[in-house]
């Protein structure tokens, strides 16, 4: 059984442009022995960043994400102290919080990341895209 961890630009191209994935990342996705999860720090990023007018097209998923969880058959992956701890102790130059937060949940949780951003490899966890 595999767990994956969808990154936040994974989580809204999964939505509106699954097309963007790979042929790798869609057969993964396809897995019926795969745990697709969504971390709630990418409903924050994805919200924050509709607000700021840099997502418009996140509305669409946000608005219905309860809907689309289940018809996606995905998870939320709950944050704990824990992640939070680890991901303010990580030695990465990363800054950004939301990644940090993800580094650490797909640590402790024993997650692949899909996400095509390659900062991600640097955090020394799998990424898959």
């Amino acid at each position: 059984m595999q767990n994956i961890l969808l990154d936040t630009h994974a989580l809204l191209w999964f939505d509106q442009e699954p097309e963007r994935f790979s042929p790798r990342v869609k057969k993964a996705l396809r897995r019926k022995s795969a745990t697709i999860f969504v971390s709630p720090v990418s409903l924050y990023e994805l919200q924050r960043k509709l607000e700021i007018g840099k997502l418009p097209q996140a509305a669409r998923l946000l608005e219905n994400i309860d809907r689309r969880m289940v018809d996606y058959d995905f998870r939320f992956l709950p944050i704990t102290a824990r992640h939070a701890i680890v991901a303010a102790r990580l030695d990465w130059d990363h800054r950004d919080p939301f990644d940090r937060l993800l580094v650490a949940q797909a640590t402790e949780e024993n997650c692949t990341i899909v996400s095509a951003d390659q900062r991600f490899s640097q955090a020394g966890i799998h990424v898959m895209w």
